[in-house]
């Protein structure tokens, strides 16, 4: 008999930049330094999803407002009920202490998203991407890296830094418009996304083998 036992891990990673494409729209920031943590201690991989080995990207869409209250939060994607609701109610918990978004120095409203990714990895840990990518191109082995880029960005698309390392291996490889794409998704995911929490769950296999001890009487 077959089970698996659950070690949760939180990693979240907070997109906290004060200036967008535009220099004159400075970001929206929550009050308190440790976002990524107020928002891991609200977040529990919930156990039916484990148990059900439910995983996905749950994107939650909020405004904050130019009086700094979070409003309107809702799911932009998901790809299962349990995790949407754990996801919704972490960002509800942060409505309050935020700092507007301005332009110029007059404070605006603006729109921006949450992405919470829940993974559960089996007998393994989560894939690190980076320094094996980072290691080809201080090599100059520019295809091997762009590989592990492109590897990386298809199992985690809202990752700006991704995009932009990708970006310059694309220019050492000569392909410049592929660069300038790159570059294009970094600015685009820095001004619309606030954090990226990660989720997962490392699901250790144990075989139980069942005894049954016997009693031999002779007669």
């Amino acid at each position: 008999m077959k089970q698996y036992y659950f070690r949760l891990f939180l990693v979240p990673v907070i997109a906290l930049m004060s200036f967008t494409l535009n220099a004159q729209i400075q970001k929206a920031q929550y009050s308190v330094k440790n976002l990524d943590s107020l928002l891991a201690k609200k977040v529990i991989y919930p156990l039916d999803a484990l148990r059900n080995s439910d995983e996905g990207d749950v994107i939650i869409s909020f405004s904050v407002t130019k009086d700094g209250k979070l409003e309107n939060p809702g799911i932009v994607k998901t790809s299962n009920f349990l995790l949407s609701k754990t996801s919704l109610d972490a960002v509800k918990w942060i409505n309050e202490r935020w700092v507007p978004a301005k332009d110029g120095d007059i404070p605006i409203s603006k729109k921006y998203l949450v992405v919470f990714r829940y993974r559960i990895y089996f007998n393994s840990s989560p894939p690190k991407y980076k320094p094996g990518a980072e290691k080809q191109y201080n090599k100059g082995n520019y295809p091997k890296a762009l590989k592990i880029y492109d590897d990386a960005i298809e199992e985690n698309p809202y990752d700006k830094d991704l995009f932009f390392a990708r970006s310059k291996t694309k220019e050492a490889l000569g392909d410049t418009a592929g660069a300038a794409n790159d570059i294009a998704e970094y600015n685009r995911l820095n001004e619309e996304i606030m954090a990226v929490v990660d989720i997962y769950a490392i699901a250790t296999q144990k075989t139980v083998v069942r005894t049954v001890n016997s009693t031999v009487r002779t007669m």
